[in-house]
């Protein structure tokens, strides 16, 4: 794949510098022509699959094994050479961004690079001979049209990506001729962009299976191949995005309106086919009732798995061992979490345990006076589910080691302890969401067996969440929003959300954007989150830690600063263009502060 992802990057570098006829006649293998390609039905498939390669691998796969996490208030990178604490000093500028592919280009590149690519087979397929009666040299003309609507989809879905990031760009349709000046191309605007997404995502619904399967019919058959529940889902998050503060300063309600009913449409078709609905574990290895197991299954398109809309289709066996506790023998601690991530969990009875902090440091959390169930003296106790199901604290059950359970051991002089080497926490916390323990009985450096990790880039739950975010900013907290808020937490082992923080629309705000937080946390939300509702001067100037003593019965937790961080400026909420594309394009503009 990476050799594939690189070729792509050269064809789109290309594109931006221009090139000659005879290059842009070549497919991005640099073998074969485009005639000699779609004149066979299985070379013209391989193009369309070629296509997907640009898909990223998310999880631990940019600079040094480190996730997008850390560059948010959700953790600390362990690895202090690493990318989050690069990214924290505020070392990104237009010619140097920490947040970059493992050993590989930031992923501007490789979104274009797709979306050329997808250009090129929708330009082409029409080569491909057809035989409405299905020979082995042909595809019928209902084949033609699903994989246009898949590589419709799939170029919408880049240019999603690259909005996320940097912002409004420009909407390329086309595979661009070999005279056509780029130096004057400029942005289309974000609305432009995200309804221009919404509407190839609706034309291409008719030609798509609701999802994809292992065995069934042969339009069902693809797993991590485009569906239409996909379809529904990338318009819907591209309405979102272009709903919110940042994107939609004057606050136009009709364009939260158009993202509460796109995400309603996701609901409704998971509801209405049967295919999708929110899943736990009964019997999660930790006791605990949550959707822990959810990251280590691979989808197969039956209801075994009934959350995923899409999921990544790569295994990474290695991320539990560059997110690890160091009694485990793993590479690195990776992802620690952060004290400020922990606080955001509530009490069970559905309460926040802190209502903030009375200090700029977070060292004087504010209890809440009606979190009577919260003892700051045995602070993980009592809390919500989802804790324990995505953050490792001391004493917390790892897993086997043989036939023998352990618990790790965080507190200070304990084997999984605070300490500066890169194996061992920031925070006084360890990453358990996507971790396998079962790796090698509970071993991640013995590489027998693999550990399972499997990442979700569209889950269900997302769209139950965006729907009662946009529902609330068009209408106010509404009964259906409420719905959509509990039926989250009851799959989580939560109360229902009570009234008095669901009857205000201010209030109802805040809580929704809290469990947005713990709901999909680690699952690169949070870092856009806070930048498209503009908090992030709010959420990114530092990041704490609990550091545990234990003297005889006695137990003190102590908070303490574990990071200052420079990466909030209003300028950091949209990435900047890379400056060799952008002295290449000088009608594009360069992003704000850049």
């Amino acid at each position: 794949m990476k050799h594939l992802i690189y070729t792509g990057l050269i064809c789109v570098l290309a594109i931006f510098s221009g090139c000659k006829k005879d290059f842009l006649d070549k497919l991005p293998d640099g073998v074969l022509t485009k005639e000699e390609a779609f004149k066979d039905p299985n070379l013209a498939r391989g193009v369309l699959s070629n296509a997907y390669t640009n898909i990223p691998g998310y999880f631990d796969r940019y600079h040094w094994w480190s996730m997008l996490s850390p560059k948010s208030d959700e953790s600390v990178d362990t690895d202090m050479n690493g990318t989050g604490v690069a990214w924290g000093l505020g070392t990104l500028s237009p010619s140097s961004n920490p947040i970059r592919i493992q050993d590989g280009p930031e992923v501007w590149g490789v979104f274009w690079s797709g979306i050329r690519k997808t250009n090129v087979f929708i330009e082409n397929i029409h080569i491909t001979p057809i035989n409405d009666e299905v020979t082995s040299t042909a595809i019928t003309t209902a084949q033609r049209d699903q994989w246009v609507a898949e590589a419709k989809v799939l170029r919408a879905f880049y240019h999603l990506e690259l909005m996320k990031a940097y912002g409004a760009v420009s909407i390329m349709d086309r595979a661009y001729s070999p005279d056509f000046d780029f130096g004057t191309m400029k942005r289309n605007t974000f609305d432009e962009c995200a309804r221009w997404i919404a509407k190839e995502c609706d034309a291409a619904l008719p030609f798509l299976p609701v999802r994809r399967k292992q065995t069934g019919s042969s339009e069902e058959i693809g797993i991590g191949r485009i569906s239409s529940m996909i379809a529904l889902a990338i318009k819907a998050r591209a309405l979102l995005y272009n709903a919110s503060p940042l994107h939609n300063p004057s606050n136009e309600l009709k364009k939260w309106a158009d993202a509460r009913d796109a995400a309603k449409a996701v609901l409704d078709l998971a509801n209405t086919s049967g295919e999708y609905k929110l899943w736990y574990s009964s019997s999660p290895a930790d006791g605990s009732k949550n959707v822990y197991e959810l990251f280590k299954q691979k989808d197969n398109g039956t209801a075994a798995l009934s959350e995923v809309i899409w999921q990544h289709n790569f295994n990474n066996g290695h991320f539990t061992n560059v997110n690890s506790i160091p009694t485990a023998g793993g590479a690195k601690a990776g992802a620690c979490p952060s004290q400020e991530l922990v606080d955001a969990f509530e009490t069970i009875s559905g309460e926040p345990a802190i209502l903030g902090y009375s200090d700029a440091d977070h060292l004087q959390p504010v209890p809440n006076p009606d979190a009577t169930d919260y003892n700051p003296a045995d602070p993980y106790k009592n809390r919500d589910p989802r804790l324990t199901g995505y953050v490792y604290y001391d004493d917390s059950y790892w897993g086997k080691r043989g036939s023998t359970d352990y618990y790790v051991k965080i507190f200070e002089g304990g084997a999984d302890g605070i300490r500066t080497d890169w194996k061992y926490t920031r925070t006084g916390y360890y990453i358990k969401k996507f971790t396998d323990p079962t790796r090698g009985n509970g071993l991640v450096s013995n590489p027998s067996p693999e550990g399972q990790a499997y990442w979700p880039i569209f889950r269900l739950a997302e769209f139950y969440l965006n729907y009662a975010e946009a529902s609330n900013e068009a209408e106010g907290p509404t009964q259906a929003a409420r719905e959509a808020i509990n039926a989250i937490r009851k799959r989580a082992g939560m109360p229902d959300i009570k009234l008095k923080y669901a009857s205000d629309q201010d209030k109802f705000r805040e809580r929704i954007r809290n469990e947005r937080r713990v709901e999909l946390a680690f699952e690169e939300h949070r870092f856009y989150d806070v930048r498209r509702w503009n908090i992030l001067k709010e959420t990114d100037k530092l990041a704490t830690g609990m550091r545990i003593v234990k003297n005889g019965n006695t137990i003190t937790y102590n908070r303490f600063v574990v990071e200052q961080r420079r990466a909030w400026a209003d300028k950091y909420r949209i990435l900047p263009i890379p400056l060799n594309d952008d002295v290449k394009m000088p009608a594009y503009e360069q992003n704000f502060g850049w």
